[in-house]
Order: structure tokens, then C-alpha cells, then sequence
């Protein structure tokens, strides 16, 4: 499956909840958290040790600027300075393999 297709299909980001307002952040909804959100945030604990609902508590509070910079500190390789991929674990740049979490 594409990249497009993937992010059609995304059902956090095709939300009606999401597109009917002026929300820029799933907190920010009257339904949050939701079910989509949950199961997402229950999957990539599992898979890649992140939580969604984790980040955005820390949007929140910190606000994006912030949360950015501690997470372009958080997955940048320190090996190379490249980035680490969140999905499987290693540096786009150097390949090397990197423990998160």
C-alpha cells in the first residue's frame, strides 16, 4: 500500500470530528480520546514503544515547538546526525541500529 492510499485510509486523519472544527490537535476534540486514537496509540506502544496519546499530552503541556525539539533530539542518530526511523529501528543515514525507548 502507498504512502497516498495510507494516508487517505487514515482514519484519524479523515476524522469528521477533526475536519468539522478549527482543531489542530486530536485534545483539542470533544471525543478525544477516541476509539481510532486509542488503537493506534495501543499499537505503536506495542510495535515501537511511542504513544500518541503520550505525545500529546506533551503538546499540550509544552507546547509544539517544544515537544519538536525534545523529538528531534529523541531520533536524531548519535552516531551521524542522521535520522533514526521510528518504525524499524535504525539511521536513514548510516543504517546503524538504534535502541529508542
Amino acid at each position: 500500500m502507498g504512502k497516498a492510499v495510507t494516508i487517505l485510509r487514515c482514519k484519524i486523519r479523515t476524522c469528521l470530528h477533526f475536519q468539522s472544527g478549527n482543531r489542530r490537535f486530536c485534545y483539542e476534540c470533544e471525543d478525544y480520546p477516541c476509539k481510532p486514537l486509542k488503537h493506534l496509540d495501543k499499537r505503536y506502544r506495542t510495535k515501537y514503544h511511542m504513544s500518541m496519546l503520550e505525545n500529546l499530552k506533551k503538546i499540550e503541556k509544552l507546547g509544539v515547538e517544544l515537544f519538536l525539539k525534545d523529538e528531534r533530539a529523541k531520533w536524531t542518530c548519535p552516531e551521524c546526525g542522521g535520522t533514526i526511523c521510528v518504525h524499524k529501528g535504525y539511521c536513514f543515514a548510516c543504517k546503524k541500529m538504534i535502541l529508542i525507548g
